[in-house]
């Protein structure tokens, strides 16, 4: 009885050849044990053998989206294709689904019901070559069979949980030249570089601003020129591509007059703050192309003078467009 069960139990299981790959320079992807335990866990028993009917070949790879898993079953029926994806570039996460849909190719039943205890391997077959059992004379009583002791309980590799992913903020790097329009006393260019954090949907970058020195003539003769060092924070909310920021913004505006008998330096107080629109478009698995427009309510106002009169004075508004580069560390 005890080698019909274990032979009828053996059958129940389904048994499948995996290939997996994982493309160059993806990180955090599970490797091949990993992510054969977690199927095992699911499934309550480790399927994989290099000799089954049932094949498996997985890939993981980027795409412009971010991430796609895709997987291939073949066997006596036929093949079939799927694809799975992931806009957030987490590689765990992909992974583990990854490791449900081999769960579900090798037995859809697992869907429903809930993972299983740490896996065991199934029982092999017994071998055609060994000796039956004898049935003992009726005359004689079977002794009794002693209870086993249950073997102990094979140690399951942890993997991180979804919880875990989503929670991880990542460290941000950004490299920005842009232009500075309505700031300073004629449009000028410049540049920023800063760092943030970001959590999935939401992110926020603290940036070190630069703009070169712009001037203006007067009437009278002469001119001001103008320069701009402040520091800005932006908070932001989007997607894989687009995103939405608040953006406020404090410096220092240096000003001098020139070509005049006694020129003169002071600086002022300039603050601000309005809304950015971000774009981020990935070049590599960590570097995006990042483009940005800022409009600013400038709250502050400065004037700068020449023998008394007024040569110019700050806008309420100012434009800054921007191209440069960002990362995740």
């Amino acid at each position: 009885m005890l080698v019909s069960a274990g032979q009828a139990g053996a059958e129940e299981t389904r048994r499948a050849r995996l290939e997996y790959v994982v493309e160059a320079g993806i990180p955090d992807c599970f490797d091949a044990a990993e992510l054969k335990d977690a199927v095992a866990a699911r499934l309550g028993y480790v399927p994989f053998s290099d000799d089954a009917p049932l094949s498996l070949r997985a890939r993981v790879r980027r795409n412009a989206a971010g991430l796609t898993a895709e997987l291939k079953v073949k066997d006596e029926s036929g093949e079939r294709n799927r694809s799975l994806g992931s806009a957030t570039r987490d590689c765990q996460e992909l992974s583990r689904s990854l490791a449900l849909a081999i769960s579900v190719a090798i037995d859809p039943m697992s869907l429903m019901r809930a993972p299983a205890s740490p896996p065991t391997e199934a029982p092999p077959a017994p071998a055609a070559s060994e000796t039956p059992p004898v049935a003992a004379p009726a005359s004689e009583a079977p002794p009794a069979t002693p209870a086993a002791a249950p073997p102990p309980t094979p140690p399951v590799s942890k993997t991180a949980t979804p919880s875990d992913a989503e929670a991880r903020w990542r460290l941000r790097w950004l490299a920005t030249g842009h232009a500075a329009l309505f700031t300073l006393p004629s449009p000028t260019g410049g540049a920023s570089l800063g760092f943030g954090l970001r959590r999935r949907a939401i992110w926020a970058d603290l940036e070190l601003r630069y703009d070169l020195p712009g001037s203006k003539s007067a009437d009278a003769g002469g001119s001001v020129k103008a320069s701009l060092l402040a520091g800005a924070l932006a908070a932001c909310h989007g997607g894989r591509y687009l995103g939405v920021c608040a953006l406020g913004l404090v410096g220092r505006l240096a000003g001098e007059g020139h070509e005049v008998d006694e020129p003169k330096q002071a600086s002022s107080l300039l603050a601000g703050g309005g809304l950015r629109a971000t774009l981020e478009v990935p070049i590599s698995s960590s570097i995006s192309l990042r483009a940005h427009v800022d409009g600013l309510y400038i709250a502050t106002s400065t004037r700068l003078e020449l023998r008394g009169r007024s040569v110019w004075e700050t806008s309420p508004v100012a434009l800054v467009p921007g191209v440069g580069l960002a990362g995740e560390l």
